[in-house]
């Protein structure tokens, strides 16, 4: 009965001191102690940035950083101590997580919002994470996000307004004297002819022109203003507005000028 308890008493320290020395190490073929320290130190970072500001939990920055380098090729295994070569020692306890996690989000530029709910859609979608695990993480991300931490959206500069098609001078304007002015155009050069009906006379003139920016020069000569009369030079100084006035001068044959408006409504 002694030698029975005793046997029992060692069988257990034995499998206590077994399972005791147990850890958990990452490997991966090929890696070395110096790549796994930088894999290692950014997957922390990323795991850090991953987590809402203000929701930082040892559990949420475990999974994301354990997810990291899972996704590095890295496999987590229980190794008896000492380790064999090739297998490296990770954050595991929940007071590295959250000490590691709280330095890092002090000293790495965190990342946005839409940044961080890419990063999880893209851990979700390679199964790095589980659905729970994508849904409480990404709960905790859109619950612990502000105004301020949205990237606002681009400015979209208003569309140019279409060139609208150049408008031409050419046409039909009336006169307050009752006056009528018709202008026409080829594209390159003008011809217009002009009628004003008094009591007394019906005056006419014709000739061509030219439009440079809003200045409308009309030369040409004048007709019946006498029976038998003959041709003599008149001319119209005029500005116009791109739209509905001609507004300048008239100079008669007698080389007076006066001033005259044409617009494309009747009077």
């Amino acid at each position: 009965m002694k030698k029975t308890l005793v046997s029992s008493v060692l069988l257990l320290l034995l499998l206590g001191a077994a399972t005791g020395c147990g850890r958990f190490y990452w490997s991966r073929p090929g890696s070395s102690a110096e790549q796994f320290t930088q894999d290692n130190r950014a997957c922390l970072q990323q795991a850090a940035a991953t987590v809402p500001a203000g929701s930082a939990s040892p559990d949420s920055v475990r999974n994301a950083y354990r997810a990291c380098l899972n996704s590095r090729g890295y496999v987590r295994d229980k190794q008896m101590e000492p380790p064999p070569a090739g297998f490296y020692r990770g954050i595991e306890n929940s007071e590295e997580f959250n000490a590691a996690a709280q330095a890092a989000m002090a000293q790495v530029p965190r990342q946005t919002f839409e940044q961080q709910l890419a990063q999880l859609d893209d851990l979700k979608a390679r199964g790095r994470i589980t659905e729970d695990e994508y849904a409480t993480m990404r709960r905790r991300l859109v619950e612990g996000v502000t105004p301020g931490a949205l990237t606002p959206a681009p400015v979209v500069a208003a569309p140019a307004p279409a060139p609208t098609a150049p408008r031409s001078v050419a046409g039909r304007w009336y006169g307050r004297d009752r006056a009528v002015l018709d202008i026409r155009s080829d594209g390159q050069r003008l011809d217009w002819d002009w009628e004003v009906v008094t009591d007394r006379v019906t005056m006419r003139a014709a000739g061509t022109g030219s439009v440079s920016g809003s200045e409308v020069a009309l030369a040409g000569r004048a007709t019946g203003i006498l029976p038998g009369g003959y041709p003599q030079r008149v001319s119209f100084a005029l500005f116009w507005d791109g739209s509905t006035t001609l507004r300048g001068t008239y100079t008669n044959p007698n080389n007076l000028s006066y001033g005259v408006m044409f617009t494309r409504d009747r009077p």
